[in-house]
């Protein structure tokens, strides 16, 4: 399952990463699964330990931006250490996961959350979900705008098999696969 994860990490240096089906949505425990597998890659002190285990708040480690999400067949997690990692000449601050089960995806929903020049411009229109979700978990808390459909997708560029690098009104890059039947979307933001 981890192989949508594994196209978009290789193009963001430092990025960690994980997916299970048993993590799905509807898996029993899956949270917990996500967080206790985020213990045993990243290794927190104590009380880092018991922040990222505890299910009623936020991911959080010193010294990592975490993001983690679940799809109904799947989820997973994406982490990204303060340390330098350039994406071009700047470092990422934060990043954003988001995985999404293709089917699930609307029309209507899109047109809803979508501006007319985002749908246009867009490989697929439901790429588009997938994409604003993983901007705007990369934005700091305190930061993020009421409702997602103020996080605007601006450009998709090909970089792969069924690999498309995009950029959002957050400042930085992101990463969208598509394998066929789930859309993997990664977004690193950058500072201003």
């Amino acid at each position: 399952m981890a192989s949508g994860l594994r196209r978009i990490a290789e193009k963001i240096p430092g990025l960690k990463y994980k997916s299970e089906a048993a993590w799905g949505a509807h898996g029993p425990q899956s949270r917990l699964l996500i967080r206790q597998s985020l213990v045993e890659a990243l290794e927190p002190a104590s009380e880092d330990r018991e922040t990222l285990l505890n299910l009623h708040k936020r991911p959080r480690v010193n010294g990592w931006s975490i993001s983690i999400s679940h799809a109904t067949s799947e989820g997973g997690w994406v982490a990204l250490a303060d340390a330098p990692h350039a994406i071009g000449d700047r470092h990422p601050v934060s990043v954003g996961l988001d995985i999404e089960t293709a089917a699930r995806i609307t029309q209507g929903v899109i047109e809803r959350m979508c501006t007319a020049s985002e749908i246009a411009a867009a490989p697929q229109v439901a790429y588009l979900w997938a994409a604003k979700e993983a901007a705007y978990k990369s934005i700091p808390d305190g930061s993020q705008p009421q409702v997602l459909s103020a996080v605007s997708i601006l450009t998709w560029q090909p970089d792969g098999p069924g690999v498309y690098r995009f950029t959002a009104s957050v400042p930085g890059y992101g990463w969208l696969y598509d394998s066929g039947s789930t859309h993997y979307a990664v977004y690193a933001a950058l500072p201003d």
